[in-house]
C-alpha cells in the first residue's frame, strides 16, 4: 500500500509529465502547421510566378543598307514551333508569316522613311515576345525618273507626247527637291525643264512630280525623231529613256491595220511612204502623202489575210528635192504574224503532264518543209506564229544531241488570223523504280543503270545507258522515257549487281519493286598464334553509313554468323564487348556481302601476344625483382618480377600501340612505346642501376660508395704510412742513444 506523501509525490510527478507532454505535442502542432502553410504558399506562389519564356533572335539581315522598296532579307528564328510570327520595320508590320520548324527566313519590302537608321524587330505572335536586330538598317536617298509610254506591243508614235515622272525616296524629311529634267532625242538634241517642284517629301521621306514632254520643256523640244530619247534627272542623279516610232505597234497579225504617223515636217509636204518585206516593196507602194498644215502625215495599211508574215520596214522621205531631210531617217521595222498556235505538249501519264524542252516543228503538210519550231516552257506551251494553211506538227525529245520524234499532229487547218489551242501527246512515260530489303524498309543510294536503245529523227539506233540513285525513300524515277521501247534495269549496290529487270515495249507508266537479297556471312576470328579468341564481340556495321546493324559474341570456335542484306559492311573486332567504354577494336575488315559467305576469317595479330623480357645493368648484369608493365588504352599487364637472370615474361596481352615500363624498387626507369602485333622479346639496358651482391645500386650511389672506400683506403694508408715514419724516426734515435752511450 501506498503511503498518502508517496501517493502526492507520484501524483505530482505524474502531472509534471502530463504538462510536459502536452507541452511537446503543442510545439510539433505549431511546426506542423508552419510547414503547411510555408507548402501552401510556395504552391500559390509557383502559380502566379511569371514563366520564363525564351527570346525571338534575329541572326542576320542582308543587306543593311539600302533604298525604299529594296528587298530584305531576315534569318532568324522564333520560340513557338510552326508558329507565326511578323517583321517590323521602325515599328511597323513589314511582313508576317510561318515558321518553319522554329526558324524564320524571310524578305521584306523596305517601307518608306526619310533618309536615316531604322530598328528591324522580329516578333512571336503566340508568346508575344520580340527581338530588335543591334544593327539599324540604313535607308538611303534614291532617284527615279520615267517616261509613260503605251505598253508594248504599243508605242509613242511621232508628234505624240508623254508625261514623265520623277521622285525622291529616303530623302530628308519636308523638303521641297527641285528637280532639272533634261531630254535628248535621238538627233543629239538636249532640252530641259528647270521649273519642276518635287512635293513636300513630309515624314515619309518621299516626293514626285511631273511633267510634259515636249510641251514643257525648252524650245524647240519635239518628238519628231525615230529612236531612243533619253532622260536625265539633275543629270546624275537618276536615267531613263522611252521610244518613238512611226507605227502604232510594233507587231501585227494578218488582217489588221497598220497606222503610220510622221511628224516634222513642213505644212502640206509631200512625202514618200513606202512599206517593204526583206527589202521588197509590197504591193501597191510606194506611196505619196500629203502632210496636213501641222506637218504630221498620217497613213494606214490594211494587212491582208494572206500576207506573208515577217519583219517589215516603214520609211518616210519627202518627195521633192527641197523637202525635209531628217537624221536620223524616219525608218522603222515591225512585224506582220499569221495565226497564233499556242500547242501544249503531254505524256503518257495518269493524269497526263505536261512535257518541258520538247522542240515541237511545223511542218508544211504538202511539202513537208519545216516552216516554223520552237521549245516548249516549263509548263509545256510552245507559241508559234504561222500563215494561214495545213500543218503538221512534230515533236521531237532530245536525248544528248540526238532529237526522237515522240508525237505528232497530221493535217490542222489555220484557217483565220486568230489564236488556236492544241494539245500534242507524247509518247513518253515515266518508270518509277522502289528497292527494299526483305524487310521491306527502302535502300537508298542504291545504283540504277538503266539500258536501252532508240531511233533518231535521221532513223539511226543509238544504244544509251543512264545512271540514277534511288532517294532516302529508295525510289528513283525515270522522268519521259521514251514508250515503244525496251528497257533493261539493273540494281547494283557497291558495284555489285543484284537484280536485272527487263521491260518489253513499255507502253504506259510502271511502278516497279525490287527486293534486295539476303544472304548468309560466317566470321572465323584468330588470334597471333591462329588460335580462334571466343566471347569477343564482332560488331556489323553498314560501310557507308556507318550505322551498327549487330553486334554478336564469338562462340567456343571463334565463329558469329550474320544475316543480312546485300551489301558492303564493316567487321570490327573488340577485346570483349563492344559496348564497353574502353573497348578496344582488335581488327577490322570490310566484307562485301553479295553471296552467302561460310569461312571469312579476320586475324587479330595484336591478340594473345606473348612478350619476353630482360632487364640488364650499366655492366650487362641481370637485374633481379624488377617489374615490367604493358599499358594500352586503359588497359595495364604488369609482369611477375624478374628473377636472378633479370627475365620475366608476360603472355596473352593485347599489343597495338602500347607503352612499356620497367620498374626497379618500385621507381620507373624507362618507357618505350612500339606496336606490339606478334610475339617479342625485349633487352632493356638500365645504364642507371649496377648490381652490388644482387642488389640494384644506382650508379651515382656506386660511384659514391667507391669514391669513399677509395678515401678510406688512402686515410687508412696515410695513418699506416705515418705510423711506419714514427716507428722508424723511434728506432733510427733508439739507434742513436745506442751509439752515444
Amino acid at each position: 500500500m501506498f503511503t498518502s506523501s508517496r501517493r502526492r509525490g507520484c501524483i505530482e510527478r505524474f502531472c509534471k509529465e502530463g504538462k510536459r507532454v502536452h507541452v511537446l505535442l503543442l510545439k510539433r502542432s505549431k511546426i506542423m502547421a508552419n510547414i503547411m502553410t510555408i507548402l501552401l504558399v510556395t504552391a500559390l506562389m509557383a502559380t502566379l510566378w511569371p514563366k520564363a519564356m525564351a527570346t525571338p533572335t534575329i541572326t542576320s539581315i542582308d543587306p543593311e543598307s539600302g533604298h525604299v522598296g529594296d528587298i530584305v532579307r531576315v534569318v532568324g528564328g522564333i520560340d513557338t514551333a510552326n508558329g507565326s510570327y511578323t517583321i517590323f520595320f521602325d515599328g511597323e508590320e513589314a511582313k508576317n508569316g510561318t515558321a518553319v520548324g522554329t526558324a524564320v527566313n524571310d524578305t521584306f519590302i523596305v517601307l518608306h522613311r526619310p533618309l536615316g537608321n531604322y530598328n528591324i524587330t522580329l516578333q512571336d505572335t503566340a508568346t508575344n515576345s520580340s527581338y530588335t536586330f543591334p544593327t539599324l538598317f540604313a535607308v538611303e536617298t534614291a532617284y527615279y525618273i520615267k517616261a509613260v509610254t503605251p505598253q508594248p506591243p504599243h508605242q509613242l508614235q511621232e508628234g505624240e507626247s508623254t508625261q514623265i515622272y520623277v521622285n525622291v525616296t529616303g530623302g530628308e524629311e519636308n523638303t521641297v527637291y527641285p528637280a532639272n529634267i533634261t531630254v535628248t532625242d535621238p538627233s543629239g538634241a538636249v532640252y530641259y525643264n528647270d521649273t519642276l517642284q518635287l512635293t513636300n517629301t513630309a515624314s515619309t521621306g518621299y516626293g514626285e512630280g511631273n511633267t510634259t514632254y515636249p510641251t514643257d520643256f525648252s524650245l524647240g523640244a519635239s518628238t519628231d525623231y525615230v529612236g531612243i530619247y533619253t532622260l536625265a534627272f539633275n543629270e546624275t542623279l537618276a536615267a531613263g529613256n522611252f521610244t518613238v516610232g512611226l507605227t502604232d505597234r510594233v507587231k501585227y497579225r494578218s488582217g489588221g491595220t497598220v497606222s503610220v504617223q510622221g511628224s516634222g515636217y513642213n505644212a502640206n509636204e509631200n512625202v514618200t511612204v513606202n512599206i517593204a518585206l526583206a527589202g521588197v516593196p509590197i504591193s501597191g507602194y510606194p506611196k505619196n502623202v500629203t502632210a496636213d498644215a501641222g506637218g504630221v502625215v498620217t497613213h494606214s495599211w490594211a494587212i491582208p489575210t494572206n500576207a506573208k508574215p515577217g519583219t517589215h520596214t516603214v520609211t518616210l522621205t519627202n518627195a521633192t528635192s527641197d523637202g525635209t531631210v531628217k537624221t536620223p531617217a524616219d525608218a522603222q521595222n515591225f512585224t506582220v504574224v499569221g495565226a497564233v498556235c499556242l500547242i501544249q505538249t503531254w505524256n503518257l501519264a495518269d493524269p497526263p503532264e505536261p512535257v518541258a524542252s520538247v522542240i515541237v516543228e511545223a511542218n508544211n503538210t504538202t511539202t513537208n518543209a519545216l516552216l516554223k519550231a520552237g521549245t516548249t516552257n516549263s509548263t509545256g506551251w510552245v507559241e508559234l506564229w504561222l500563215e494561214l494553211g495545213n500543218y503538221t506538227f512534230k515533236a521531237f525529245y532530245m536525248i544528248d544531241k540526238d532529237s526522237v520524234l515522240v508525237g505528232s499532229l497530221t493535217n490542222q487547218s489555220i484557217a483565220e488570223a486568230t489564236t488556236f489551242k492544241l494539245n500534242l501527246t507524247c509518247q513518253l512515260s515515266h518508270i518509277k523504280a522502289t528497292i527494299h530489303d526483305e524487310a521491306k524498309n527502302p535502300l537508298s543510294k542504291i545504283d540504277v543503270k538503266l539500258e536501252y536503245t532508240y531511233t533518231t529523227r535521221d532513223n539511226a539506233t543509238v544504244p544509251k545507258t543512264e545512271h540514277f540513285e534511288t532517294n532516302n525513300t529508295g525510289t528513283v524515277t525515270l522522268l519521259n522515257t521514251i514508250a515503244n521501247t525496251s528497257y533493261e534495269i539493273e540494281a547494283s549496290r557497291y558495284g555489285h549487281p543484284f537484280n536485272r529487270t527487263v521491260i518489253e515495249n513499255l507502253t504506259f507508266p510502271l511502278w516497279i519493286n525490287i527486293t534486295c537479297p539476303t544472304y548468309t556471312i560466317f566470321i572465323h576470328v584468330l588470334d597471333s598464334h591462329d588460335l580462334p579468341i571466343q566471347n569477343v564481340d564482332v560488331a556489323f556495321i553498314e560501310w557507308s553509313s556507318e550505322i551498327l546493324t549487330d553486334t554478336k559474341p564469338t562462340n567456343t570456335m571463334g565463329s558469329v554468323a550474320f544475316h543480312y542484306t546485300f551489301g558492303r559492311y564493316k567487321a570490327r573486332v573488340y577485346n570483349g564487348s563492344a559496348l564497353q567504354e574502353n573497348a578496344i577494336v582488335l581488327n577490322e575488315t570490310v566484307v562485301d556481302l553479295v553471296e552467302d559467305q561460310f569461312f571469312v576469317l579476320i586475324y587479330c595479330k595484336i591478340y594473345n601476344i606473348d612478350l619476353s623480357l630482360s632487364v640488364i645493368d650499366y655492366f650487362g648484369q641481370p637485374i633481379p625483382n624488377a617489374v615490367v608493365k604493358v599499358e594500352r588504352n586503359g588497359l595495364e599487364f604488369t609482369s611477375p618480377s624478374t628473377g636472378r637472370d633479370g627475365t620475366t615474361s608476360l603472355h596473352g596481352i593485347i599489343g597495338g600501340d602500347s607503352r612499356v615500363s620497367v620498374y626497379i624498387s618500385g621507381k620507373l626507369s624507362e618507357t618505350r612505346t612500339l606496336y606490339l602485333d606478334k610475339d617479342t622479346e625485349m633487352v632493356f639496358k638500365i645504364d642507371k642501376y649496377i648490381i652490388v651482391g644482387g642488389y640494384p645500386l644506382e650508379s651515382i650511389q656506386f660511384l659514391a660508395i667507391v669514391s669513399l672506400s677509395i678515401l678510406v683506403a688512402i686515410f687508412a694508408l696515410a695513418i699506416l704510412y705515418q705510423r711506419i715514419s714514427l716507428t722508424r724516426k723511434k728506432k733510427e734515435k733508439e739507434e742513436g742513444n745506442a751509439q752515444r752511450e
